[in-house]
């Protein structure tokens, strides 16, 4: 069977809507078209499907299921034929043996899953005249052919592409990727790698060609026109050139002298040619609000002398070509400052706009699309930006603001750390932005103030009222921001480091003000912070640790964080300092991304103990006494601490005592990892921290003592337990990673501050290596300077990788259903955890807690299987092969992985499954596992992945600030309810949702240009001129600039009579929402302006009046009208 026709939804015949509009002197229209859909199937009337099911290219007659290839599909159809292919056929190639001719009106729907070769040998496709393509979600790759090798367009053939890929074509003549004679549209498609001897991405020879929101990239020409060749008429808008290659004219196009090209907010960047790298005009140019620049061979623009350059509107060219003989009006050069190619959003790639780029809110507003090529709308602001990309980043706003009325709390046990401080009220109002002006000190004298840009990379909601802002410093490699803001946005904690200095923001206990710190953080480490523990042989006989002993995956620490009363009530009480505790996490969890180390930090506990310090006398190292107190047991002093950190199963524990205090150190830790894992390696993995050192790096530095790491050569040449487990200093780069001191920077006169790194010899920060390989020297002696101690080993991620896993056992975070008592979930009596070392745990009966991972194991002790009624919390959740968990009612909260092995299945029969994890998760499910309605509002850097298709029964829900990726795999997403999106980010992938229930909504509205025009095709005064597909009756319109207006209009200039300017057909439907802005200006006195639709281009046929308006004289004003069909067009 090779057509499967569905219910026709087809209307009767209908003509296409136009638009009219009744004039009395000159007017710009743009028709803003804002579609609200109830399904992804109702994006268009619904037309009889032919199925392809079978790849390759045979033609057999055989109409069975499951044999129909592309090619049959193509002989099968009819006029009006949508051909779409069997699911099975997702993600593969469809070779063909001879270009297919397409010669009936036909729709090729791709589902972005198929592509279509030529497999280098023949070209793709062919339209024959008089016939039409709507070709969608297709990549069309490596066809070859004389013309157009993967595209060849006849004369009077009419053809749309959208939201495809020309990949990897060629041709030996024109038009490597598409050859066109005839009727062209390209949509959200990206051309590439296509080469040609003229015109590598497109020809266009006597046809007519619209482009929008599509990109060229890398494609080539052995003669000229790497990006396009034009010889006739040609409308861009929205669209990016880059990095095409041209061996002579034109690298992103060449405009013959035959060739009318209106370019509009279109970006050209790292093209090459011989003459024009981006621009090659020889015929007709009209070109708005659009950059040139980064040109490679020549000059960004060259337009010949003969060429009619009709006008650079508000365009922006780099190195000023193309002036000579060009209308200018709004022109500029200039670097625009854009970044690299890359995906930033949408369907096609795109050149970004950076910090200040003159690009930004410089363009002509009336000309303006509604959206830029991502679809992102425009304008944000006031004032659209030249190009293709909008810029979202918002006008900087001041952080800080200095006071000279308060003083600032100074830390005792720090002060010689401090390099100087300044009160400060916080402007909280400016982290929702996303350029930070950092005028610290200001008010100072001026040479000692410093002024900085801060750029936000993310925002991560921790809460609806806690956040944490992260970003660097503009111009400043490596540099780093992280600013934390809890207590109902009322309280910073924040951190700015660049390699000239440190600061650091924190709420000043009992008062409405911060304080503004600078910090040495050389002054910080000051003598011996680490310990090593007793040696095995004097402290234990206890067998190896068994890394198995422990049910726990190894990629998360575990980590409990307690402090002394003194040390809350320096940080500003219970919520300050817990927020500390978790900023502590974050930021170890930040360095870890940044030097390649694979486990993270989970904060599983922050709780207050009872502990009073001794007085110790000034250079004391009392730490020493403390880390001692705090690791042993019932010694009578922090005793409590050891069955808190077997409840919160920690790997780690880390002591937060008070600033007020003279120490010689900021902290101490042992160095309890040993390079073979023994049995009571755990029992030293304790750290302490006054709270200044919490704030900061000095905290992860303790930490990284714990898990096997040394400071640098110089300060320490200790091999246990790894020879390569140092940290690294390099003076010239100005830089030393987390685990090294300043002694050697200072004993030779050079300035190395600490950069958020461990060291790794495969990163670079400031240009030079951070470390040195495994397998370097190892025979550098502390305090000597040969050997050279910055050639000596240096790779903490390496230990760290292979550390972390053993040292994430020390307590195992496994929660086991057992099913003893029954199938009720809330029950203890149904669970064991086994609790404290793995030498000799206790098993505990417990409910799961937030921090807990749970197991559904294949046969439960007890035979039962879980069923949940009620609100429950857990970390990871493993469904085993076989295992069923049933949720009836109430909220599932998952923090971590989502795992189902084999047969193991979730069965939802009601209830909510909310996603809110701060770090990574994944979703792996059966296919016969269900979720009921879901909640994605992950926090902090936690987003959620899909790693298998999923079904939800109710509806989704993505909460601002969540992010969600559908995953690489080709998943699908099956959703019965409502899609409900409150501002989260979401990466499709190449995965699907299929809108599966009977009546649903996405309550994100989505919006598209249906017909923008500016009337900037300029024609003499007053010569009859309108866009192609307008139409004028009862008076002439010239197209062009008049009057001192800000941009080029249709010119009413017969005043004797009434006159009438109808748009181009318009396909319209009742489902839509429709918006029509346009701007006009009347002279002569009163005249009355109407607007209105009807079914063709004459006055009779207009039957629906949209607006009116009286004006007298008036200046250029702006109207808006919304409006509905009461039935589908055409």
């Amino acid at each position: 069977m090779k057509k499967q026709t569905e219910t026709p939804k087809l209307a009767a015949p209908q003509k296409s809507p136009f638009i009219f509009l009744c004039l009395a002197a000159l007017l710009s229209v743009l028709v803003v078209y804002n579609l609200q859909t109830t399904s992804y199937a109702q994006s268009r009337e619904e037309s009889p499907l032919v199925v392809v099911d079978k790849g390759g290219d045979e033609v057999d007659g055989d109409t069975s299921p499951g044999q129909t290839t592309l090619r049959e599909a193509v002989e099968q159809a009819v006029d009006g034929d949508t051909i779409v292919f069997a699911p099975a056929l997702n993600g593969t190639t469809i070779g063909l043996l001879e270009p297919i001719a397409i010669d009936k009106n036909i729709f090729i729907n791709g589902g972005g899953e198929i592509a279509i070769s030529g497999e280098k040998k023949v070209g793709v496709l062919e339209v024959l005249p008089q016939r039409s393509l709507f070709i969608t979600g297709t990549l069309i790759i490596d066809g070859n052919a004389q013309n157009g090798g993967g595209l060849h367009i006849d004369a009077s053939a009419q053809v749309i592409v959208s939201h495809s890929r020309l990949e990897g074509n060629n041709a030996s003549s024109t038009g490597g990727a598409i050859s066109n004679q005839g009727s062209l549209k390209l949509w959200d498609t990206t051309l590439a790698f296509n080469s040609g001897g003229i015109g590598g991405g497109l020809h266009n020879d006597g046809g007519s060609v619209e482009i929008r929101n599509t990109t060229f990239y890398s494609n080539t020409a052995v003669a000229s026109a790497a990006g396009i060749f034009n010889s006739a008429g040609m409308n861009i808008y929205n669209t990016t050139f880059s990095a095409n290659r041209s061996s002579s004219r034109g690298g992103g196009i060449f405009n013959n002298t035959a060739g009318d090209l209106v370019l509009n907010h279109t970006t050209f960047s790292d093209n090459e040619a011989d003459e024009g790298s981006g621009l090659y005009n020889g015929g007709k140019l009209a070109l708005f609000n659009s950059i040139l620049a980064n040109g490679i061979g020549d000059t960004d623009c060259f337009s010949h002398p003969s060429a009619n350059f009709a006008g650079n509107g508000h365009t922006l060219i780099e190195d000023g070509s193309c002036e000579e003989g060009a209308v200018f009006f709004g022109y500029r050069s200039g670097d625009p400052r854009l970044e690299s190619l890359a995906d930033n959003g949408g369907n096609t790639q795109t050149h970004a706009l950076r910090v200040a780029s003159p690009a930004i809110n410089t363009a002509e507003l009336a000309g303006c699309p509604a959206t830029d090529q991502r679809g992102i709308g425009r304008p944000v602001g006031t004032v659209c930006d030249r190009g293709a990309y909008e810029s979202t980043v918002d006008l900087k706003s001041t952080l800080l603001v200095g006071l000279d009325r308060a003083v600032c709390h100074m830390p005792k046990s720090n002060i010689d750390a401090v390099v100087r401080s300044q009160p400060v009220d916080v402007n909280f109002a400016a982290l929702a932005g996303r350029i930070l002006d950092l005028n610290l000190f200001a008010g100072q004298p001026p040479a000692s103030a410093v002024r900085l840009l801060g750029l936000r990379d993310n925002l991560d909601f921790v809460s609806s009222d806690a956040y944490i802002w992260n970003g660097h410093v503009d111009q400043k490699p490596d540099s780093d921001i992280h600013l934390s803001v809890t207590n109902a946005g009322m309280e910073l904690i924040g951190r700015i480091w660049t390699k000239d200095g440190t600061y650091e923001i924190s709420p000043v206990p009992g008062s409405d003000y911060h304080c503004l710190t600078e910090i040495s953080e050389d002054a910080l480490y000051i003598g011996e912070d680490s310990l090593i523990p007793p040696s095995t042989e004097s402290r234990s006989s206890a067998a190896p640790y068994a890394a198995t002993a422990a049910a726990d995956d190894g990629s998360i620490l575990d980590v409990l964080v307690v402090y002394t009363p003194q040390a809350k009530t320096e940080a500003g009480g219970e919520a300050a300092i817990q927020a500390q505790a978790q900023k502590f996490v974050d930021l170890a969890n930040q360095v870890h991304a940044n030097s390649a180390i694979s486990h993270r930090l989970a904060l599983v506990g922050a709780s207050e103990v009872a502990y009073s310090r001794l007085s110790c006398p000034a250079g004391g190292n009392c730490h020493i006494t403390d880390l001692e107190r705090l690791t042993q047991k019932n010694d009578g002093f922090l005793d409590e601490i050891h069955q808190l950190r077997d409840t919160h199963h920690a790997d780690m524990v880390m002591l937060i005592v008070r600033d007020a205090d003279d120490y010689s150190t900021g902290g101490m830790a042992w160095v309890a990892a040993a390079a073979i894992p023994e049995a009571d390696d755990e029992a030293f993995a304790f750290g302490l921290g006054v709270l200044g050192c919490a704030k900061g790096l000095c905290f992860v530095h303790e930490a990284g003592h714990i898990r096997g790491l040394n400071h640098d050569w110089y300060t320490s040449d200790r091999k246990v337990p790894f020879p390569w487990g140092h940290g690294y200093i390099n003076p010239a780069a100005q830089f030393r990673t987390i685990m090294a001191y300043a002694n050697y920077c200072i004993a030779n006169a050079h300035n190395c501050p600490m950069v958020p790194y461990f060291s790794n010899p495969d990163l670079s920060v400031n240009g030079a290596p951070a470390g040195v390989p495994n397998g370097s020297a190892t025979n550098c002696t502390k305090g000597q300077s040969n050997p050279n101690p910055l050639a000596c080993a240096a790779d903490s991620r390496q230990v760290l990788n292979e550390t972390d896993t053993a040292v994430s056992r020390y307590r195992s975070s496994q929660n086991v259903w057992t099913g003893n008592a029954n199938s009720d979930w809330a029950n203890p009596a149904n669970w064991t955890m086994q609790e404290g070392p793995s030498t000799g745990p206790k098993n505990v009966s417990r409910a799961p807690r937030t921090i807990d991972d749970v197991l559904i194991p294949s046969t439960p002790a007890g035979g039962n299987f879980p069923r949940i009624n009620g609100d429950v919390k857990m970390r990871n959740l493993t469904i085993e092969n076989g295992a069923t968990l049933t949720q009836e009612s109430g909220e599932l909260e998952v923090d971590g992985l989502w795992e189902e092995q084999g047969t193991g299945k979730f069965v939802a029969t009601g209830g909510t499954v909310r996603f809110a994890g701060r770090l990574a998760q994944t979703i792996k499910m059966n296919g016969a596992s269900n979720l009921p309605a879901v909640i994605i509002n992950t926090q902090g850097n936690g987003s959620v992945t899909l790693d298998s298709d999923i079904q939800i029964v109710g509806d989704l829900t993505l909460q601002a600030g969540a992010a969600l990726d559908l995953g690489s795999g080709g998943y699908i997403v099956n959703l019965t309810g409502n899609w409900a999106d409150n501002g989260a980010t979401v990466l499709p992938g190449n995965s699907q949702v299929i809108m599966a229930g009977q009546t649903q909504s996405i309550d994100k509205a989505t919006q598209s240009t249906i017909l923008s025009e500016g009337f900037n095709q300029f024609s003499t005064c007053c010569v009859s001129s309108v866009p192609a597909g307008w139409k004028e009756d009862g008076a002439a319109f010239y197209q062009g600039p008049i009057f001192g207006l800000p941009s080029p209009t249709a010119n009413r200039w017969e005043t004797k009579n009434d006159g009438w300017l109808f748009t181009p057909p318009l396909s319209l439907n009742t489902a839509t929402l429709y918006q029509l802005e346009y701007k006009v200006a009347t002279q002569g006195g009163t005249q009355q302006v109407s607007v209105a639709l009807g079914n063709q281009q004459s006055v009779a046929g207009m039957t629906q009046n949209l607006d009116g308006a009286t004006l007298d004289n008036s200046a250029l004003v702006s109207r808006t009208v919304n409006f509905t069909v009461g039935a589908n067009g055409s």
